[in-house]
C-alpha cells in the first residue's frame, strides 16, 4: 500500500509539470500562438488615379510559406474603364506578416459617384482564410461645371421679366451666368 501511495504522490508533481508546458501559453499543434495561421485582406479607399494598395496579412508569422492566388472583380467600377483588372499569385515568406498588392485606378474626367471593385483571394496553402475578399472604393476627383452658349434670354426671362437683365442673372442651385452684353426681355 505504501508503494501505491508513493507512486500517486510522485505522479502529482509530474502531472503539474506536464500541464505547465501546455494550456494557455499559446502553443498549438500548428505552431506557436493560438490556433492556425489565418489570412485576411483589408478594404481600401483611394482617389481615382491613385493605386489601390491592398494589404494581405497573417494573424501571426507562419512557420511555412503561405501561397495564394488573387483576382480583381468588378463592382460598380468596371475594368478597364475605372481600374486595371489583374490576377496572379503571391506568397508570404516564413517569418513575415504581410504583403501588398497594387491595382491601378483610372483618372477619368467623368463626374460620378464613388465606385468600387473587389480583390478576391483563393487557392490558399499554408494557412486558413479569415477574410478572403476586400473592397476598394474609388472616390471621384472631378468637379461639376455648367456651361452654356447661345441665347440666354429664354433661360433668364422668367427671372428677369420685372427688372430686366443687364449682363447676367442667377439660376436655381447657385449657378450664375453672364451674358456678356445687356439685353431686355
Amino acid at each position: 500500500m505504501r508503494w501505491s501511495h508513493l507512486t500517486a504522490v510522485a505522479a502529482v508533481p509530474l502531472i503539474g509539470l506536464w500541464l505547465s508546458g501546455c494550456g494557455d501559453n499559446g502553443d498549438s499543434p500548428t505552431g506557436p500562438g493560438t490556433g492556425p495561421v489565418t489570412v485576411s485582406v483589408a478594404d481600401v479607399s483611394v482617389t481615382e488615379g491613385t493605386a489601390a494598395v491592398f494589404t494581405v496579412s497573417l494573424s501571426r508569422a507562419a512557420d511555412s510559406l503561405v501561397v495564394f492566388q488573387y483576382a480583381t472583380a468588378d463592382g460598380s467600377a468596371v475594368a478597364p474603364a475605372d481600374y486595371t483588372g489583374t490576377a496572379g499569385s503571391d506568397s508570404i515568406a516564413v517569418g513575415q506578416n504581410s504583403v501588398t498588392i497594387s491595382v491601378a485606378t483610372v483618372d477619368d474626367a467623368t463626374v460620378e459617384s464613388s465606385e468600387n471593385f473587389s480583390l478576391v483571394l483563393s487557392g490558399l496553402s499554408g494557412a486558413e482564410f479569415a477574410d478572403s475578399v476586400a473592397v476598394a472604393t474609388i472616390v471621384d476627383n472631378d468637379a461639376a461645371s455648367v456651361s452654356y452658349s447661345g441665347d440666354v434670354q429664354p433661360i433668364l426671362a422668367g427671372r428677369c421679366a420685372l427688372s430686366g437683365c443687364h449682363g447676367g442673372g442667377s439660376l436655381a442651385g447657385g449657378f450664375t451666368m453672364g451674358t456678356g452684353a445687356p439685353y431686355s426681355t
